[in-house]
């Protein structure tokens, strides 16, 4: 019986100790015990295409530290391109984008990488040139993966996480401001104001006599008109497309083109272009 009570404890044990063993996580040196589990929070970040070359992107990561601590992790950035003729991508080669020391105090860590659109080409060339700093030269839907790569106190090999953060070119939108459309009776101003994810609400519907809101949408440039007050009863509609289509020409003033009114008589395929003030 004994012998019985010893292999039932064996074997008890053995069960015990697979149970403890996650094999979903991101572990970098094999279980929660030994710690260095990295946990990168932010997968996803859209880096926006003609934004202030100021502005701050950040990816969120926390770490648990166990025996084993990571004292410090590298983040590693690398360029991909597709040509849109021919499908093919091309990529840079890998290079670092910062590295940065975990305090080894608390048993969970967290810590803010931050980086502006120099930090991400910095070091990077692709076919044999480098990355421009004019970010006008991207095409929208390139993008960096950054990697990551803990350094752990017992002083073994760094180990490489197993998720990344992808940073995607995408369309900017800054038509917010004060503007202007000319009358024979002089300026009508004109204020647009954003409303997030390339929305806008403008107070003033060209070329009416009273003051009406109207909405559009900016995609990469082209903007549509997507709403108004009377909607419901007074229909807004494209002359050659459901809505009406508008372009930012160059000296950034926005121009719509084939803009109807249902119910009202005089206004059928009107144009007009509102100036910034």
């Amino acid at each position: 019986m004994k012998k019985v009570l010893n292999l039932s404890f064996a074997f008890l044990f053995v069960l015990g100790f697979v149970s403890c063993t996650d094999d979903d996580n991101d572990t970098l040196t094999g279980s929660n015990t030994t710690g260095g589990l990295l946990n990168v929070e932010t997968n996803a970040i859209a880096y926006i295409q003609g934004a202030p070359a100021s502005d701050v992107y950040t990816a969120d990561l926390s770490v648990f530290q166990g025996r084993d601590m990571v004292e410090s992790v590298d983040v590693y950035k690398k360029f991909y391109h597709t040509d849109a003729a021919t499908g093919v991508v091309s990529s840079s080669e890998s290079a670092v984008l910062t590295s940065f020391s975990f305090p080894v105090v608390d048993q969970h860590e967290s810590y803010q990488v931050g980086f502006t659109y120099a930090d991400l080409i910095a070091g990077l060339t692709l076919n044999g040139t480098a990355l421009s700093s004019d970010d006008s030269t991207l095409t929208i839907g390139d993008y960096w993966i950054l990697t990551y790569v803990a350094n752990l106190t017992d002083g073994t090999t760094a180990h490489t996480n197993a998720k990344t953060t992808k940073v995607t070119v995408s369309c900017g939108s800054f038509l917010a401001g004060n503007y202007v459309i000319n009358y024979t009776t002089g300026p009508q101003p004109i204020v647009v104001s954003a409303l997030g994810g390339g929305l806008y609400y403008v107070d003033y519907f060209p070329t009416f006599t009273n003051a009406y809101w109207w909405e559009f949408s900016d995609v990469c440039g082209d903007l549509t008109i997507t709403d108004w007050q009377y909607q419901s009863g007074n229909a807004i509609s494209g002359t050659s497309s459901p809505m009406p289509h508008g372009v930012v020409n160059t000296d950034g003033s926005i121009t719509f083109t084939g803009v109807n009114v249902a119910g009202v008589s005089w206004y059928v395929d009107r144009s007009w272009t509102i100036y910034p003030n």
